[in-house]
């Protein structure tokens, strides 16, 4: 495994943490557009999908079925997801 592959599968470990002090930059960009979304009227559906969209952007390639479960646990944190 390369320097550049392992630096990403960190990144996406530090994503998913709901720990506030550990750095990510994309969990307030993903927080940010779900909530927008929904104050803008929309469904939970589609503030959801708009949310997993930002995370791809910031995460290529990364599972679709990893990227739903933690959407919904960064922007449902009580969820039981």
């Amino acid at each position: 495994m390369n320097n550049a592959h392992r630096g990403r599968e960190a990144a996406h470990v530090d994503c998913e943490s709901l720990d506030p002090n550990i750095p990510c930059k994309c969990r307030d960009a993903v927080v940010r557009a779900y909530k927008g979304m929904m104050a803008s009227g929309c469904s939970h559906t589609d503030a959801h999908m708009v949310a997993a969209r930002v995370y791809s952007y910031h995460h290529p390639g990364y599972p679709v079925d990893k990227v739903n479960r933690l959407i919904a646990r960064l922007v449902e944190p009580n969820s039981l997801n």
